[in-house]
């Protein structure tokens, strides 16, 4: 097995085991800590990890200019599932990845917007999305509830992880550094998230989180940007470490915020 392939797998496997224990400890702790801790940075940091480790740090940076994008395509597609799952989630599921790669679609044919534009959108994208949840679906935060996971879901969470970032890991080796970042960002966590607590706990419950998450969702912007200016200076740990720190204190920041939520 070459080294490639080597990574790959150890992208899988690093990614579906993080991912998977970090987003169900996440969730036990109600609907605003819960969107809080969750939407902490977890694919996008394996993905830019052996994305450097399978390219270059100058790559990752080229790709970072993408999470803006995906981001904002990212809001649309928990909009759209929250919509769903009105309908029940086997409605929910294909209507929002039908509206995730219809907007990645679009955005191809249109024309891939700058950096400065894409960041522009994704504010204003996170400003309307939160209003028509809060005022138009009525989605309201909820209290801790314990959520208990059978086997299968464990590891169908990790699975579904594992392989959007592995596949990330192979698009940028054979895609530009654009697509790469964009896929990136694929909403594995939210919607593994989101599916896992309307099946446990309701729609309901699960809307309440969605509403928290798309309010922090621009650490993720954060993560990128500081990725971005640092991997090549600093290295790739130290780079690492300093852009989780900006994603951290970005949803520091935002708690007080979140607690006045209803």
């Amino acid at each position: 097995m070459d080294g490639f392939a080597m990574r790959v797998l150890a992208s899988f496997a690093v990614a579906g085991a993080w991912i998977g224990t970090a987003t169900m400890i996440s969730e036990r702790y109600g609907s605003k800590v819960g969107g809080l801790v969750g939407n902490l940075p977890s694919n996008i940091v394996v993905s830019f990890i052996f994305i450097t480790l399978t390219q270059n740090a100058a790559f990752t940076a080229d790709a970072a200019r993408a999470v803006p994008l995906g981001m904002t395509i990212n809001n649309l597609f928990m909009l759209v599932f929250m919509v769903g799952t009105r309908r029940g989630l086997r409605v929910a599921i294909p209507l929002s990845l039908a509206a995730w790669f219809g907007a990645v679609t679009a955005a191809h044919a249109i024309g891939l917007p700058g950096w400065k534009v894409a960041t522009a959108m994704f504010f204003g994208s996170v400003v309307l999305v939160f209003l028509l949840m809060e005022r138009g679906l009525k989605l309201r935060t909820h209290n801790a509830r314990a959520v208990r996971y059978s086997a299968r879901q464990v590891v169908a969470r990790m699975i579904f992880a594992g392989t959007v970032v592995s596949t990330s890991v192979i698009v940028a080796h054979s895609a530009g550094p654009y697509w790469a970042g964009l896929f990136s960002t694929f909403p594995a966590v939210m919607m593994s998230t989101l599916v896992i607590l309307s099946s446990a706990q309701s729609p309901a419950f699960a809307g309440g989180v969605a509403k928290v998450l798309v309010l922090s969702s621009a650490n993720i912007l954060a993560f990128a940007f500081v990725a971005a200016a640092t991997y090549q200076r600093i290295g790739l740990v130290a780079g690492t470490l300093a852009a989780y720190a900006a994603a951290v204190l970005w949803v520091v920041a935002l708690r007080p915020l979140v607690a006045r939520l209803s």
